[in-house]
């Protein structure tokens, strides 16, 4: 591997972790991404492709939620793409190296999270000044350029040092120890399909699970032609249980006796209206530049000082100096405040978040215009849409809309093809970018009352439940193209053998044992086992079954 090469390699890591192309999170940081363009750099994208795709399904469904890291997915995805291509390895033997590599980059990112908080106290000097001036030095850039010191260093060095030694050990390696290498890494998808399954395996999704599962296994059909079946049985069973709650809701309401209290117009009950609708409206109003680039640094920076002390206070203040700049230059002391208020502890799932920011930018107006929102209001909004738009995030964005659209182009990927990679990367940057665009105009222009009713609506609650479905048949089906897993046991019969594999198991069903491997696994995950636990007992289970002669 040449310099150069390792050098772009090194930068495309910390890319990956750094989210400076606002998008990276849902593209690079993926494997099937950061496999395909590894394998650019390396002049073999088609390689590439294809061992990102198989290391990112053991990572399908892992998800980042509350500053926790499971496992580091691009060091797996980069590292483990470019060692493959270097060193001559197949996906599964790469996936055996990708996924212990993706254990030590949780290193990184616990030394990051934990670094980042020294600079904290370079932006409490900042915010004490009573002026922005010089914010983005501790909010963004230096801990962008410690965050590169500890990502893009590293694996340059890994790439442009380790690439010969890894293949050298790899030919030095016994076939005994390769098969067992193959075998894990056969396994492994098993995990992220669990992970996934736990957030959608409920309710009536379940028999749908199984369904992919049979229509995979019997069918024939391509993972294309599955995924629009299933799409096509989410919708009219959603429709259908949709149409049977009306009903229910309308007969349970034939039996109600209604009465009618008209009162009067002097009723003390009566709200009162404390301002006219030319009243409400703020007399200052930020520009629509202030809005836009509030909402760009917010969606560029989220995590660009992540820290375990106050998470993305500093990012959250940067996205605000904007507003603030606007609003408040004309009072120091209420300038002062705005900056100590938004400086305080945040955290949010940055897409859905943006609904928070736009909020806090409608409410800072309001208070700039001399109307009665207080400091505790704007903190109590904060602080109480955090928690629900961060688990409605997590559980959508990352937990069903990522694996559906992962498995697609993971699915259509198994030839190299860099086709729908591409498609998979601008699908995504239009659903995190629109979506959070979305969620910052409805928390900007309707107030907290919309975000509640679009989370609690019947459309809403139906997509997720068809998502959900969607989910389930097509989990089902990537168990039988991803999950490798087949029985070596041959029982001698005469002058024959009698194999368990194709004489017992696949006349039963075929995929059996991948199916029963994914269940064991999706067991230990709802049991409360973590990722890295259950990952050590699959990893047993290859190690002891190959070893034994009973896993092939």
């Amino acid at each position: 591997m040449t310099l150069a090469q390792s050098i772009m390699l090194g930068i495309l890591y910390f890319l990956a972790n750094s989210n400076l192309t606002m998008i990276s999170y849902v593209t690079i940081y993926r494997p099937l991404v950061g496999g395909f363009i590894t394998g650019l750099i390396l002049g073999d994208p088609v390689t590439g492709t294809m061992v990102g795709a198989t290391i990112n399904m053991m990572f399908i469904g892992f998800i980042s939620a509350g500053g926790a890291l499971p496992s580091d997915m691009a060091l797996a995805g980069i590292l483990g793409t470019a060692l493959a291509i270097t060193g001559g390895l197949d996906a599964n033997a790469a996936l055996a190296i990708a996924v212990p590599l993706g254990l030590l980059g949780t290193l990184v990112w616990v030394g990051r999270m934990t670094f980042d908080s020294f600079f904290n106290r370079w932006t409490d000097k900042i915010v004490a000044s009573g002026s922005l001036k010089g914010l983005w030095l501790p909010t963004i850039w230096i801990p962008q350029l410690f965050l590169f010191c500890i990502t893009g260093i590293p694996v340059m060095l890994a790439c442009y040092f380790g690439a010969d030694a890894v293949a050298n050990v790899i030919n030095a390696l016994g076939s005994t120890v390769m098969g067992v290498l193959f075998t894990i890494g056969g396994i492994m998808p098993a995990l992220g399909i669990a992970i996934t399954l736990k957030f959608i395996f409920k309710g009536d999704n379940k028999p749908f699970f199984f369904l992919g599962f049979l229509l995979a296994a019997y069918s024939g059909l391509s993972m294309i032609g599955i995924g629009f079946f299933s799409l096509l049985i989410a919708l009219i069973y959603t429709q259908v249980i949709s149409h049977i709650d009306e009903a229910k809701a309308a007969a349970a309401s034939s039996d109600e006796e209604f009465g009618f209290d008209l009162g009067d117009d002097d009723s003390e009950d009566a709200p009162e209206v404390a301002l006219t609708e030319e009243e409400a409206k703020p007399s200052k109003k930020l520009s629509k530049n202030s809005l836009i680039r509030s909402f760009f640094t917010w969606e560029w920076s989220y995590q660009a000082c992540y820290n375990y002390e106050n998470m993305q206070a500093g990012c959250f203040l940067d996205a605000m100096a904007p507003a603030i700049n606007e609003l408040y230059a004309d009072d120091p002391e209420e300038y002062k405040r705005a900056c100590a208020r938004h400086f305080e502890f945040y955290n949010i799932e940055n897409t859905t978040g943006g609904a928070v920011l736009g909020l806090v930018l409608a409410m800072e107006e309001q208070r700039a215009s001399g109307q009665d929102v207080t400091e505790d209001a704007i903190r109590s909004v904060k602080t109480g849409l955090m928690g629900p738009l961060s688990g409605i995030g997590d559980s959508t964005v990352q937990g069903v809309i990522l694996p559906l659209a992962l498995s697609f182009a993971i699915s259509m990927a198994q030839d190299g093809s860099p086709v729908p990679v591409v498609i998979y990367v601008i699908f995504m940057a239009a659903v995190q970018l629109g979506l959070a665009w979305f969620m910052f105009n409805l928390g900007y222009k309707q107030g907290s009352n919309a975000i509640i009713d679009l989370l609690e609506s019947g459309t809403f609650k139906n997509a997720i439940a068809a998502a959900g479905i969607l989910g389930c048949t097509v989990m089902g089906a990537l168990i039988v193209n991803y999950v490798s897993c087949s029985c070596a046991i041959q029982i001698p019969q005469g002058s024959d053998m009698f194999s368990v594999q194709t004489g017992f198991l696949d006349v039963i069903c075929p995929g059996l044992l991948p199916l029963l491997v994914t269940l064991l696994a999706y067991k230990l995950v709802e049991k409360g086992w973590s990722s890295v636990k259950v990952l050590g007992v699959l990893v047993l289970i290859a190690i002891v079954g190959n070893l034994c002669g009973i896993l092939a």
